[in-house]
């Protein structure tokens, strides 16, 4: 009887797996998948929507600040150009000082030069010389070098103005500062600082956040003086506040959110690079960004509740059915019940039936495949039902709690008595009446198998909420630049059509407007490049190249990013003996560069950075084993985060990491160049103490010089080498081991000239010597000039060195030195100097033909492009007659007389006859001049295989849209040049 008491633990879902009951469960659960995705598609296009357009801001601003740069660089070279002129002057030929300033003001723009040692200003202005206050040429006299000032009262105009400034040296030896000022209002006037219709704004502010250059007209007054003092009026926290602060201090870019005006605004801010602690602020309102994603968004949401709806409804219905089947099917027969429905059911299905009374608790009936499923025999179960208990700390369910009427659910894990197995359980019991009797039906339910579907359900979401959220943070990192020079453009059209009868300003606006298109063209250029790279279409353009000149264009890129955060940057190579390889050059300073800039981003200021260049072994001796290694000691990263390090969108979080801008692609595509090339990367990292990178490249081998031969043609047998560093003595002379030339080495100066002096003596003088430029005690200059003068003056002394070449150049400037070499040495790199020095070669480019008199054939689809090319060889005093596709410009072409067209001009997609089938139908016609007349491609089509198909089709040459007229003089040369080249070989 104590048995009968103890507890059941049932849970039950129904009665008979009828179809209604899987409809049901199907419409539940297709329900459930349509809202979860559907939501999660809305939150995808909410956060996509934000996120692109905060992006887009970021990237205006950039691309705003980067115009800016170049607008001051313009007027930086125009001083450049004053000073050329002036540095040969005495400082006593004040008139020839006054009228070089005169030819070069212009409007409002003044130069002027002051002499910092007599105090007198010299302008284009004035006849003679104004004598300035003492304190205003001690103040001059403390300027930099070279800048530019920040806006300034002007002394004669009264108008705020911005100066730049450069000091010079008089032929005489007199000190002076020349310099140049411009009104402020020219800035507003000529460079575009609004966008988004007029909706968003941009100022020029100091660290300080003092505002120097606004918007022309009604945003002027937005900001009044200090773009801090404006946010801080608003409801912005302090510490966003002090965050855009610092920023602004620190030259940082960024995007915040802040209230400004009483309005919540994204603000975005990027420094600008070429004057000291300037940076550009753009700002657009919250409700601008998001106008036409909450109308998206709302619609969306509309959708998804009405298909929601239909489904529940369909749900609910299918779901009432089965109750009300159940109810008709709980009022059968005792003896149906148990030996037909139940027993039927047992034998198809993994779910246990029994039939319960509850006063006392007894086991009427049980189904027979309780044996199959857990092991355990029916007699066992009428004995003592408690053996089919659920295991853990379900609260069992007894007697008492079944007498009261209650339908209980339960569910957890049982476990099958032969083998062990665990399955999970739900378990119902339903109150029934049968003939006027009340009993309780219970239904344990195998669902393992849903259970294990619902987890990976689960674990699957869980993915693509991760993949989503990395969607999301690429979306909002991914650059958007292509905005900003189209704005630029826009800006300046509408300037074109205002200043239309100033030439002067209409060729100033065409000017940046051809620059902006060129940009805009370069920016294109790179965007389906990356998208070729992401969909796996990458090809790979094998050529020759040196790896010297690969060094030194990723060093030259990298070094700069290195000394902006004082960083420790060196370069090593070891061991190259093979300088010239076969393989994608460009790919490869892809691969470098994005290794080399993420050792920037994430080592700290004052951190060391270490490139290693070191040729290996191969196993193939046509191929040349390269391995380039990177090490800093930066800020690391974790064990768990490098097993996804070279996964699309993956990026380390953390409190630093986060404010560094980042995709999250740069080395999965990294490593996918590196395995398209055959090779391999590596990375060892730990937290804090920094991480190494180590591709391993198979390159093929070039042919390489006979470098033995050529230093025995310039008479160089032997050679010393000068380092305070030995390892860089040892590598230079492993490098030189193969030419025939014997080397020594010296570590310090003096030790050199000693060297140098001993051999001249003995007869045995060095044919050439090879110096570092900063060495402790003597440096390189002084070496060299000791040097000179106890060797003769035909032996080269070249100087080496991994700093700045203008400052190494401009040091040993008098001092006897014949040539300069940028670390790391590679022996290619010495033999080109050594060949400019005394093979004296031509390296003039072809000189590119005139277009005046020259009459072309055109074959352009576009009335608006062809309207531009008419009009821009005209200007060039050229002709063409324009065809609108391909098959009319064939036909023009036959039916010309020889020497009609000079060249033909031919766009690729077109209709009809597309430029491919053109020029193929061209050279195959009986025309006398279908083999010979040059074919220039002039298409949007700017990738390499695009070039390629256009030479197999039989064109010569390849310009990529927008046409540059500036250029086709010299594309027009060289197509010549090839056409010729191509009749002489037939």
């Amino acid at each position: 009887m104590a048995q009968e008491k103890k507890s059941l633990r049932f849970w039950s879902r129904s009665q008979k797996s009828s179809p209604i009951t899987r409809t049901l469960i199907m419409g539940i659960v297709f329900m459930v998948v349509v809202f979860g995705v559907g939501m999660a598609y809305l939150g995808f296009i909410e956060d996509s929507l934000w996120k692109n357009t905060v992006d887009d801001v970021l990237e205006i601003t950039d691309q705003s600040a980067h115009a800016f740069e170049v607008y001051l660089e313009k007027d930086l070279k125009k001083l450049d150009i004053l000073v050329s002129v002036l540095e040969p002057i005495s400082s006593e030929d004040t008139s020839a000082i006054i009228n070089h300033c005169a030819y070069f003001n212009k409007a409002q723009n003044v130069y002027g030069v002051i002499n910092l040692n007599t105090g007198y200003l010299y302008t284009g202005t004035e006849t003679e010389g104004i004598k300035l206050p003492e304190a205003t040429i001690e103040a001059y006299r403390n300027f930099p070098d070279r800048g530019v000032r920040e806006p300034y009262k002007g002394d004669y105009t009264g108008l705020d103005m911005i100066g730049y400034y450069q000091r010079i040296d008089f032929a005489d030896g007199v000190p002076a500062m020349v310099y140049e000022s411009a009104p402020v209002s020219r800035i507003s006037q000529e460079f575009t600082m609004s966008f988004y219709d007029d909706s968003g704004f941009s100022y020029i502010v100091n660290s300080n956040g003092d505002v120097l250059v606004r918007p022309d007209g009604r945003y002027s007054n937005d900001v009044q003086s200090n773009i801090i003092e404006a946010v801080q009026k608003g409801d912005n926290s302090n510490e966003s506040i002090a965050s855009l602060a610092a920023s602004l201090t620190e030259g940082k870019s960024g995007v915040v959110r802040m209230e400004l005006d009483d309005r919540p605004c994204v603000m975005a801010f990027v420094p600008i690079a070429n004057a000291d602690g300037w940076s550009m602020v753009s700002v657009i309102p919250d409700a601008v960004i998001m106008e036409q994603g909450n109308n998206i968004i709302g619609t969306s949401s509309l959708v998804l509740l009405l298909v929601v709806a239909v489904i529940g409804s369909m749900a609910f219905l299918g779901y009432a059915a089965s109750r009300f089947n159940r109810s008709i099917k709980a009022q059968s027969a005792e003896t149906q019940a148990r030996e037909e429905l139940f027993s039927a059911l047992a034998s198809t299905t993994d779910e246990i039936f029994l039939m319960l009374s509850t006063d006392p608790l007894r086991v009427d009936y049980v189904s027979p495949n309780v044996d199959k499923l857990l092991a355990i025999s029916p007699e066992e179960v009428r004995e003592d039902c408690s053996v089919l208990d659920l295991e853990g700390d379900v609260e069992p369910l007894d007697s008492q709690l079944l007498r009261q009427g209650h339908t209980v659910v339960r569910e957890g894990e049982r476990s099958n008595r032969a083998t062990g197995e665990r399955r999970w359980f739900t378990d119902s019991v339903y109150d029934i009446e049968i003939n006027g009797e009340r009993r309780c039906m219970a239904v344990l339910s195998d669902r393992t198998r849903e259970r294990h579907n619902e987890e990976v359900l689960r674990d699957a979401l869980s993915v693509a909420e991760v993949a989503n959220d990395s969607k999301s943070t690429f979306l909002s990192n991914v650059s958007h630049d292509i905005r900003t020079p189209m704005n630029a453009i826009v800006g300046l059209t509408t300037l074109l059509q205002r200043d239309a009868d100033n030439p002067e300003l209409v060729r100033e606006h065409t000017r940046k407007i051809s620059a902006s298109s060129q940009h805009m063209l370069g920016l294109l250029n790179d965007v389906l490049d990356m998208s070729k790279i992401e969909s796996g279409k990458t090809t790979l353009n094998l050529s020759e190249f040196d790896l010297s000149e690969l060094a030194e264009e990723v060093v030259t890129i990298v070094r700069p990013q290195a000394k902006a955060k004082d960083q420790h940057f060196t370069v090593n190579v070891v061991g190259v003996r093979d300088d010239l390889v076969v393989g994608d050059k460009l790919r490869i300073n892809q691969i470098l560069i994005n290794i080399l800039t993420n050792a920037v981003k994430y080592t700290p200021q004052g951190g060391t950075i270490a490139f290693e260049l070191r040729q290996k072994p191969s196993l193939n001796q046509n191929f040349v084993h390269l391995q380039f290694s990177v090490a800093d000691n930066g800020m690391g990263m974790s064990p768990e985060f490098l097993e996804t390090l070279f996964d699309p969108f993956t990026r380390e979080e953390n409190s630093v990491t986060n404010r560094i801008q980042g995709t999250g692609l740069g080395l999965a595509i990294t490593k996918n160049l590196v395995e398209l090339m055959g090779g391999a990367i590596s990375v060892e990292s730990e937290l804090g103490k920094g991480s190494t990178f180590v591709v391993n490249l198979e390159l093929k081998a070039a042919e390489q010089r006979d470098n033995a031969e050529f230093f025995k043609s310039l008479g160089i047998g032997s050679a010393l080498i000068v380092d305070d560093d030995r390892s860089i003595c040892a590598e230079v002379m492993a490098t030189m081991a193969n030419t025939g030339v014997e080397m020594q080495f010296a570590l310090d100066g003096a030790t050199a000239v000693t060297m140098a002096a001993d051999a001249q003596r003995a007869g045995e003088g060095f044919g050439l010597v090879i110096l570092d430029w900063k060495m402790p005690g003597m440096d390189g200059a002084q070496t060299a000039r000791a040097i000179r003068a106890v060797v003769p003056e035909n032996v080269p002394i070249m100087v080496l060195t991994a700093f700045d070449r203008a400052d190494a150049e401009e040091a040993c400037e008098g001092m006897g030195v014949d040539g300069f070499l940028q670390k790391p040495f590679f022996l290619s790199s010495l033999t080109l100097l050594l060949e400019e020095l005394y093979l004296k070669k031509d390296r003039e480019p072809a000189q590119p033909v005139a277009l005046e008199g020259r009459h072309f054939l055109a074959a352009e689809d576009n009335e608006l492009s062809a309207s531009i090319l008419e009009e821009l060889l005209s200007m060039e005093g050229a002709t063409v007659e324009l065809a609108s596709n391909g098959q009319e410009a064939v036909e023009k072409f036959e039916a010309s007389q020889p020497g009609t067209f000079d060249a033909i001009l031919m766009d690729v997609q077109m209709p009809l006859m597309d430029g491919y089938e053109a020029t193929r139908a061209i050279r195959a016609s009986s025309h006398p001049e279908a083999a010979k007349i040059p074919i220039i491609a002039m298409t949007a089509n700017a990738f390499v295989d695009d070039v390629a198909d256009a030479l197999e089709a039989g064109m010569d040459m390849h310009m990529a849209k927008p046409v540059d007229i500036s250029t086709l003089g010299s594309v027009l040369s060289e197509a010549e040049a090839k056409r010729a080249a191509v009749q002489e070989d037939v």
